[in-house]
């Protein structure tokens, strides 16, 4: 029986073992020398031997098979991170093959990984030409300045709410695993990401983001199960998906899987609150996911920090702008709050003016993934705001800032 088998079988759930390496982790100095009493008479017990002068007690930050772990966060060590910046431009797949392997045992550290290496990782498949070019050589520097801005992950704490964001394309899955801090901020403790093999190149869209879920839960399974958490992701592609009446069998194998979890689904972006200025016409496209009263406020808020609040604004009908809290917060703030009359539109015509430009581009620019719509709304937005009025002869944010916009 080796030391770290034998080892596990009479110390288990004290310490973390690695070949005949030791670590203690422990909440603070109190439960630190607990747990090394109970490691130490273990050992005098059953005659297990330490080697006293390779030993370090009580420790807040220690470097361990390459990662620096402090204050329950944990990142790539300097050696390591050295290593990646001196690594020589690759002349071979062999030497390629190397500083993938080197740059992915951090690959949790970095979002899309498999994205930005695609370049690099393309060049191993059976029977392609090596070539390294343009954009071989841009895979590399971009793994090795990512890898040089020393990327931090918060290490898993049993019992902290969690979140889940998935995000699929036609060539990608990806999601990252977020855990809430005594901050009450919710930060990344584990980023995954893998490329589509031929067959799921054809998936349809819907399908692909079932299965960014399915790959991530499989990934982040021991951090999941028996934990309650939400999954952050297209809500109308997983309803569409698992709600289909008859399922394939591939879709009914997923269906059983996620039985094994407890989750909610929470949608990203569904909606668009839309603020128009009166005069300007400069215009700002917010995605949202549920137009909430709240977001309204958040809104109108975010608005105050850049030009103070507005003298009146106008909205529709809808939920959002006639709950009491919205009502509310105008009241205190002395926006006086004006409501179109109810099957009359064109009472807030620059809005509708703007809903008529903004929802065919997006639906073009989406045509291949319409689930990523909201990835466009910037491009319009600036589109929108940099082009010449007719009539005014100058566009919004050449009347809103002053000068032209730079391109």
């Amino acid at each position: 029986m080796g030391f770290r088998t034998y080892a596990d079988t009479l110390i288990e759930g004290i310490v973390i073992i690695y070949v005949d390496d030791i670590i203690i982790p422990s909440i603070d100095e109190l439960d630190g020398l607990k747990r090394l009493s109970r490691l130490l008479q273990t050992a005098s017990e059953y005659g297990l031997e330490l080697n006293w002068k390779k030993c370090n007690f009580l420790k807040s930050k220690i470097e361990f098979l390459g990662y620096i772990i402090e204050n329950g966060k944990i990142s790539p060590s300097l050696d390591k991170t050295v290593a990646v910046q001196n690594f020589p431009e690759p002349k071979s797949v062999k030497q390629v093959q190397s500083f993938l392997g080197l740059t992915g045992y951090f690959r949790k550290f970095i979002q899309n990984y498999a994205l930005v290496a695609k370049p690099l990782s393309d060049l191993l498949r059976d029977n392609t030409e090596f070539y390294f070019g343009p954009q071989q050589k841009s895979a590399l520097q971009s793994l090795k300045q990512k890898l040089s801005e020393n990327p931090v992950l918060h290490i898993f704490k049993q019992g902290a709410k969690l979140e889940l964001h998935t995000d699929a394309s036609k060539f990608l899955l990806c999601a990252i695993l977020f855990q809430q801090s005594d901050d009450n901020k919710f930060h990344p403790i584990h980023y995954m990401s893998r490329k589509t093999s031929p067959q799921e190149e054809k998936f349809s869209s819907y399908e692909l983001e079932v299965l960014a879920i399915i790959e991530a839960l499989k990934k982040f399974r021991n951090y999941l199960v028996g934990s309650k958490f939400r999954i952050i992701t297209d809500c109308s592609a997983f309803q569409k998906t698992m709600s289909k009446t008859q399922l394939t069998p591939k879709i009914a194998r997923w269906a059983l899987f996620l039985e094994d979890f407890n989750y909610e689904i929470v949608p990203r972006y569904q909606h668009i609150f839309t603020v128009v200025d009166a005069f300007t016409k400069f215009t700002w496209f917010y995605p949202v996911k549920s137009p909430s009263a709240q977001e309204g406020i958040d809104k109108l808020k975010l608005q105050q920090t850049i030009f103070g609040n507005p003298s009146r604004i106008i909205t529709d009908r809808g939920s959002a702008f006639t709950a009491n809290e919205f009502e509310t917060y105008c009241s205190e703030e002395g926006i006086q709050h004006l409501k179109i009359t109810t099957g009359i539109p064109r009472g807030n015509g620059q809005i509708e003016r703007m809903h008529r430009i903004l929802e065919p581009v997006l639906s073009k620019l989406s045509h291949g993934d319409p689930t990523k719509w909201f990835k466009h709304v910037p491009t319009v937005q600036r589109v929108i705001n940099s082009s010449t009025s007719r009539s005014m002869k100058y566009t919004p944010f050449e009347l809103m800032m002053g000068t032209k916009m730079k391109n």
